[in-house]
């Protein structure tokens, strides 16, 4: 319970942004609950909201991902949709697909969990899901296009148990991780 209210403190989230080498300025808007963090940054994008708005929410209750299916979204996973602002939009189909690779790689070298892609946005380990990637866009004039990148990790939520057979959380892959190279050390020693 420490680490998730602390993880909604301002600035421990401004901390950790500002770790980051891009040119992109983000603005966390945060909540413990909402319906949707893509409906949220969509209202917000139609307000004129800067590109690096960032809605976080620590659980939603209507997620959704491709074609309209729900998306469990627990407290306990990282849920966020970023509000970016292209001045191209030629090749904005390939979004999705760069999302979830991007994720699969940060796990493999954060985490030494090996994750593939399944086309187009969904992050496997070991065949189960553990991440999502969501674009929705609006391209109309300069000033109202707008490309909502939603994503979902699913890290230290409950799974309910239709779902475990699918999906995995991060919490489940570190154990084993964890049992894998206690089981290691132990033939070493």
């Amino acid at each position: 319970m420490y680490c998730e209210r602390r993880w909604l403190k301002n600035d421990l989230i401004n901390k950790l942004l500002s770790h980051l080498t891009t040119e992109l300025r983000f603005v966390p808007h945060k909540m413990r609950e909402c319906t949707t963090t893509q409906g949220l940054a969509k209202n917000l994008a139609f307000k004129g909201v800067p590109e690096g708005t960032l809605v976080i929410c620590e659980r939603k209750s209507e997620s959704r991902g491709r074609h309209n299916r729900s998306w469990i979204a627990s407290s306990g996973g990282i849920w966020l949709t970023l509000v970016l602002r292209p001045s191209r939009t030629d090749k904005l189909q390939v979004l999705s697909l760069l999302s979830g690779l991007s994720i699969a790689e940060a796990l493999e070298r954060a985490l030494y969990i090996k994750a593939f892609v399944k086309w187009p946005n969904d992050v496997l380990v070991k065949e189960r899901k553990v991440a999502g990637a969501l674009v929705d866009a609006m391209i109309g004039s300069r000033d109202s296009t707008h490309v909502l990148l939603g994503l979902g990790i699913n890290t230290n939520n409950e799974l309910p148990a239709n779902l475990r057979d699918s999906a995995v959380t991060l919490a489940e892959n570190k154990n084993a991780l964890i049992t894998m190279l206690s089981w290691t050390l132990s033939l070493r020693g």
